[in-house]
């Protein structure tokens, strides 16, 4: 950083995205690139590029986390700074996966996949494995979703990533129930619960509270499952992640259903159509099964 203002700028930013204040976050993030833009400073700008990308893509804004990402492509190509394009094409392949393009997604991912292991940069291949077997699994290749989270899974292990032992555990549950192993499922999202509620990671803590909540709709526990549900919806609202509550709403309208209380679907249902009229959101659910 050629400035101290841009440094303060930015650790204010991740300070804030750290406790999942992702619109603050982005608001810091904002003012420092426009103040490494006016100092000319390019490696700044990259950084804030790439962070503007991570937290619209944390928020399900997509289109702009993609603009960010490829901005940064071009930034960093200039400086010939290759880590912050490998970077920029996982966030862009990540944004792809999230618009439902997944054949795009893999592409990208690939090629940042490629990247890291030529620098044997461990932390970037495991990120890119879980990556890539979200990817999969989208595409439908549950086989392949499975063993390469669990590639990513020992990645992570060998760094000692809490995080991402945790966030892989949750891809596993995922995998599991669309492979209708519906017990393993509830054991690897109540094992990440676990992690996430240690990390104060309000997403992650979300996130698995929606797993255990399908996990428990597809044993047939419906009250358990509104119960998981119920808490999943009040932390992504919190942070403001309209892609993941629009999921859970429409987890919570078919758990409704499966109990007959038509009344409470159709008012999930609503909210859910509501949401989606909010926000461009993607027709690709990571819960559904």
């Amino acid at each position: 950083m050629i400035t101290s203002e841009i440094d303060k700028l930015f650790e204010k930013a991740e300070l804030l995205r750290q406790k999942s204040r992702y619109s603050q976050a982005l608001l810091s993030y904002k003012q420092a690139l426009k103040k490494s833009i006016t100092e000319k400073d390019q490696n700044s700008a990259v950084a804030c590029l790439l962070s503007i990308g991570d937290v619209n893509r944390m928020v399900g804004d997509f289109e702009r986390s993609e603009k960010a990402y490829a901005d940064a492509v071009t930034e960093a190509k200039k400086i010939r700074n290759e880590e912050a394009v490998a970077d920029a094409k996982a966030g862009i392949g990540l944004s792809r996966r999230g618009r439902g393009d997944w054949k795009y997604a893999l592409t990208m991912l690939n090629q940042a996949l490629k990247f890291y292991r030529k620098k044997r940069d461990k932390e970037g291949m495991a990120f890119t494995l879980w990556s890539l077997a979200g990817s999969l699994r989208i595409k439908g290749d549950i086989p392949g979703a499975v063993k390469t989270y669990k590639e990513a899974f020992k990645a992570f292990q060998s760094l000692r990533s809490h995080s991402g032992i945790g966030y892989c555990l949750c891809g596993l549950g995922g995998s599991s129930r669309i492979a209708g192993m519906f017990k393993e499922s509830l054991a690897y999202y109540l094992s990440a619960n676990k992690i996430f509620h240690e990390l104060c990671d309000i997403f992650g803590t979300a996130y698995s509270h929606c797993g255990i909540g399908n996990a428990h709709r597809m044993m047939g526990d419906y009250r358990k499952a509104l119960a998981s549900f119920a808490k999943a919806s009040i932390l992504y609202k919190k942070i403001g992640d309209r892609v993941s509550y629009s999921y859970t709403l429409w987890s919570m309208g078919t758990t409704y259903k499966m109990l007959h209380d038509h009344a409470s679907a159709e008012k999930m249902l609503k909210k859910l159509r509501d949401s989606l009229k909010r926000r461009k959101i993607p027709a690709v659910s990571y819960t559904v099964s």
